[in-house]
């Protein structure tokens, strides 16, 4: 999570704002520079999670919402496809949000 696997895709500009899909399932619609996912922009997951906020060098990084299929989100500030600093919705409660450690794509959530 927080970065795009390498993947064959197909990209359509518009200005500075692109849409590429990849061959994994997975879309992206907003800016890219010097060929990397870098501004602000929406990926698209075929599970139906997405994240939408800042970009740097094809991962999360800066103020990012991500949601989850089922309804859950942790929204905050995202560095190096991490968050560090965030809160969240959980089965309709509200929840600090980080990752476990740097060597995992778990977000722990504890309630508030």
């Amino acid at each position: 999570m927080g970065a795009i696997q390498q993947s064959s895709f197909k990209a359509n500009w518009d200005g500075d704002i692109a849409t590429v899909e990849y061959s994994g399932g997975e879309k992206y619609v907003g800016q890219v520079k010097n060929c990397e996912i870098n501004g602000k922009g929406s990926l698209f997951f075929k599970d139906g999670n997405y994240y939408e906020g800042i970009f740097k060098d094809s991962r999360y990084n800066g103020k990012g919402r991500l949601t989850f299929a089922g309804g859950e989100y942790c929204e905050g500030q995202w560095k190096s496809g991490k968050i560090f600093d965030g809160t969240g919705k959980k089965d309709g409660k509200l929840y600090s949000c980080r990752h476990k450690n740097s060597q995992t794509d778990i977000i722990d959530f504890t309630r508030i």
